[in-house]
């Protein structure tokens, strides 16, 4: 691989992941669209080493709402994302 054709690609990355956060939709505008058994299932949501993880009842219904992490090597898949903590932060204020 040239160095123009690595250029390319990071070019190509770095827009890939501006279009992404783009697409994210502001906490506050999504918290008004979560039905309220979300909502209910971002509050029993605990806090941990790890940070805030969903019981093992709501993983499925966060996972679809895109608030819940999927299984890795470096996660059980019950860690909220990044998304769910600001909606759970906007609740608790």
């Amino acid at each position: 691989m040239t160095v123009l054709d690595q250029q390319y690609l990071f070019t190509a990355e770095r827009r890939a992941i501006a279009q992404y956060l783009a697409d994210l939709p502001e906490p506050a505008e999504y918290l008004r669209e979560l039905p309220l058994p979300v909502v209910e299932a971002l509050h029993r949501a605990v806090l941990g080493r790890q940070g805030w993880t969903a019981m093992a009842e709501d993983v499925r219904l966060l996972r679809y709402w895109g608030l819940c992490d999927f299984p890795t090597s470096s996660s059980n898949g019950r860690q909220l994302t990044n998304l769910a903590c600001a909606v759970r932060k906007l609740l608790a204020d």
